[in-house]
């Protein structure tokens, strides 16, 4: 492929500003150049000359990689893990050698969503068509291999360079303390497939106590064919939750990603839609009136989970649910509350909550919730982890105590 770049003009002319011993026969030319081809013709029937000009010029074509103007000069890197240091010209015979990364290398693409393609699954980036770094996989928590053949072929410079700027020794992939650490695109594909679990759970119980279909959709705020069909991290709320997390995260970056959590699992809950499949199930309307989502969705599960431990039918006898549920808690909106496994969601939704006013609630927070401030002195990126893991084991022991 080459970009080439196409023209034409016409025009009429007088007889006398054509000289006509250039002209077969005196009436017409048509001569072909090199990229060019000059057509004239006498006008029948009136005076002077009608003239067209055709013609093309090559702009670019393209070498080992896209129409660039940077040069392919890339100096000799020495690859942690790989014997000889690394050129361009034997980069091409280094088949299947993997040199390894931290994943902080996608910091500065995952920044810019409007221009760059991250892959969080395998940890590969592409800019349009322009280049990609692909032929890579996650490693661990923290590491990402790229076949090194692969990361010289059609990359520029500054694209090896900067990869080659957060290159580590290889590790040993064997050892159960990197192979067991889930890096953070698999836990945010549990979180994501969790909720469109959640969302076909509620979409039934809609239906058994309504006799009326809805799509999950209308519940969680996901679509699981529109996900599926696109891939998960098309949607910016789950590609902003499966950015890297440095162990060493500042409090700042935290609180935002607790944010982004909310955004992606807690917000998309529909209150509107949870508050009338409440009232299809027979709950009073004043006992919740004053919830809001995250709270309809905690008195789902609490009527649900009533139901299931009692062995009662939770459309036939609501009223039998809720006269145990007064029981326990009188006032859903109001400690004490049942226990549930929502208890990662309402801990997240404090954080969110306190993100944008911090300051000394922050060690307060941390007390409520009987984390360990010097922990955390190393990075946030731990209780981050942490955060992850529950939140996606609640969403997951949500669905049986909803469907029983």
């Amino acid at each position: 492929m080459a970009v080439v770049q196409f023209f034409f003009a016409h025009c009429d002319v007088d007889d006398d500003e054509i000289d006509g011993t250039f002209l077969t026969d005196g009436k017409y030319l048509d001569l072909s150049l090199p990229g060019r081809m000059i057509i004239i013709n006498k006008n029948e029937g009136k005076a002077g000359y009608y003239c067209e000009i055709h013609g093309l010029r090559c702009i670019a074509k393209p070498g080992r990689s896209p129409i660039i103007q940077e040069q392919f000069n890339v100096e000799t890197l020495k690859w942690s893990g790989v014997q000889d240091p690394v050129t361009r010209a034997n980069a091409s015979s280094l088949r299947f050698e993997k040199v390894f990364v931290k994943d902080s290398v996608l910091a500065k693409f995952e920044k810019r969503p409007d221009l760059f393609t991250v892959y969080p699954e395998s940890g590969g980036v592409s800019f349009g068509g322009q280049w990609t770094v692909g032929h890579s996989h996650r490693v661990g928590r923290d590491y990402i291999a790229v076949e090194l053949k692969k990361l010289y072929e059609g990359n520029l410079d500054h694209v090896i360079i900067h990869w080659h700027r957060f290159a580590v020794n290889p590790p040993d992939i064997n050892d159960p303390a990197i192979r067991q650490l889930s890096n953070v695109a698999k836990r945010s594909k549990r979180i994501a497939e969790a909720l469109i679990e959640l969302g076909r759970n509620l979409t039934e119980l809609w239906t058994l106590s309504s006799g009326h279909t809805i799509q999950p959709v209308e519940l969680t705020g996901y679509d699981e064919r529109n996900l599926r069909y696109h891939g998960f991290w098309e949607n910016s709320y789950l590609f902003d939750i499966a950015r890297h997390i440095p162990w060493d995260m500042g409090e700042d970056a935290f609180f935002q990603r607790c944010i982004s959590l909310e955004v992606a699992i807690i917000e998309g809950l529909k209150e509107g839609n949870l508050r009338k499949l409440l009232h299809q199930l027979g709950v009073p309307r004043e006992s919740i009136k004053e919830l809001r989502s995250l709270k309809l969705f905690y008195a789902i599960v609490v009527y649900s989970q009533i139901a299931i431990n009692a062995g009662l039918d939770l459309i036939d006898e609501t009223e039998e649910v809720n006269d145990r549920r007064k029981e326990i808690q009188p006032d859903l909106n109001r400690s004490p509350f049942i226990n549930t496994p929502l208890k990662p969601l309402f801990r997240l939704h404090d954080f969110r909550i306190n993100a944008a006013h911090r300051g000394d609630t922050v060690q307060k927070l941390l007390e409520e919730h009987q984390i360990d401030r010097a922990s955390l002195r190393a990075g946030w990126g731990y209780l981050l982890d942490k955060f992850y893991d529950d939140l996606g084991e609640a969403l997951v022991s949500c669905q049986a105590n909803i469907v029983g």
